[in-house]
């Protein structure tokens, strides 16, 4: 990856990351998950063109459900705090909205670097074909 693409993705992440935490202060539990989902698919669209991707909102949807899916194991108590911590009146809307924000920029950067790890191996198959 270069620096511009990671410059590049790094725009498209915190932007995406911003509108999940802000999108789970909302006290009602699983709003947030599907927003964070359509966000997701919206966000894998966005960093595939940085790379330059094309793909189908399909293919789009199940790299972000199989980075959701890779990642839930290391957020699988935070998903919980965060949705049980909605119904405390103050806190657990920030204690939700912060856990989403870190939740979204780690499954970003690691769309990011599959795509880019797709991108280098869509070139070297290039390169040998020829």
């Amino acid at each position: 990856m270069t620096d511009k693409q990671k410059e590049q993705c790094g725009r498209i992440i915190d932007k995406t990351a911003m509108a999940a935490g802000c999108c789970n202060l909302v006290p009602i539990p699983a709003v947030g998950a599907v927003a964070d989902y359509g966000m997701f698919t919206a966000m894998t669209l966005s960093l595939a063109k940085v790379f330059g991707q094309s793909l189908t909102e399909a293919t789009a949807r199940g790299i972000a459900l199989a980075a959701i899916k890779r990642l839930a194991a290391r957020f699988a108590v935070g998903c919980v705090v965060r949705e049980f911590g909605r119904l405390a009146p103050l806190v657990g809307p920030l204690v939700s909205g912060s856990l989403s924000f870190v939740m979204a920029r780690t499954i970003g950067w690691w769309i990011a670097g599959e795509l880019s790890r797709r991108t280098i191996c869509a070139a070297r198959a290039c390169v040998t074909n020829k």
